[in-house]
């Protein structure tokens, strides 16, 4: 494990600047990223079996852009965190290849078995929906849209932090991000896309709303210290 103050920058490890932005990306997305180091040809990233709060990204990744593992990976988390959004991409890869094409692209790629060969497909694309800022502000726009007017204090701080997140995103491209090569494979790119939008505002906008509702649990919640104390009682 690499803490974030201890990536160089240097012999094509990430820098502390950028572990810090996809640190900022993992909490947009509500999960730990850690970096470790890895010889060439080990896994670029992985999220551990029976953890799906965690993603790990190896800090010297060659094959694929960090961005790309963050969002592959956490594709792989959907399906328990979220199994409406996940089902959403599910239908729209379905549709949108066949199965001889991605018994082919998985053999190009991956070249191992694999449990289910689609989710893979469908977690390479949402790598590269990871690096595309103008994913992200369909996904925004989205749930501005969902949200509006009762929501609008909120989502004008959210639009000034999204914003920063979007010119930070495009700043890091040429050093974060390498994309799978999953475009060939699939057809209707914009409908894959709009399903892939659709499922993130799905899964940003509940996030939001669990979030809200543990901070008003907490409010709410009763002073333990003092429930002795007859005064409060």
């Amino acid at each position: 494990i690499v803490p974030l103050n201890e990536l160089t920058g240097q012999d094509g490890e990430i820098s502390q600047a950028d572990g810090e932005f996809l640190t900022k990306l993992g909490k947009l997305i509500d999960t730990r990223i850690v970096f470790y180091r890895a010889a060439p040809g080990s896994y670029e990233g992985f999220k551990a079996a029976g953890n799906d709060d965690a993603i790990f990204v190896n800090a010297r990744a060659k094959s694929v852009g960090p961005l790309q593992i963050v969002g592959h990976e956490f594709l792989h988390t959907l399906r328990k965190k979220n199994p409406t959004a996940y089902e959403i991409m599910r239908r729209a890869i379905l549709e949108n290849t066949t199965p001889q094409r991605i018994r082919k692209y998985h053999l190009k790629e991956y070249g191992i078995p694999s449990k289910d060969i689609v989710e893979e497909l469908m977690a390479d694309f949402m790598g590269n929906q990871f690096a595309d800022p103008k994913f992200w502000r369909d996904v925004f726009k989205q749930i501005q849209e969902q949200e509006g007017p009762k929501a609008k204090s909120v989502l004008q701080r959210l639009t000034q932090q999204f914003n920063l997140f979007i010119e930070k995103l495009k700043l890091a491209l040429n050093r974060l991000s390498k994309e799978f090569n999953v475009k060939p494979y699939l057809t209707h790119l914009k409908k894959v896309k709009k399903a892939y939008v659709d499922a993130m505002a799905l899964h940003l906008a509940e996030l939001r709303r669990q979030h809200q509702q543990q901070d008003s649990e907490t409010k709410l919640s009763p002073r333990r210290k003092n429930f002795n104390n007859p005064e409060e009682r």
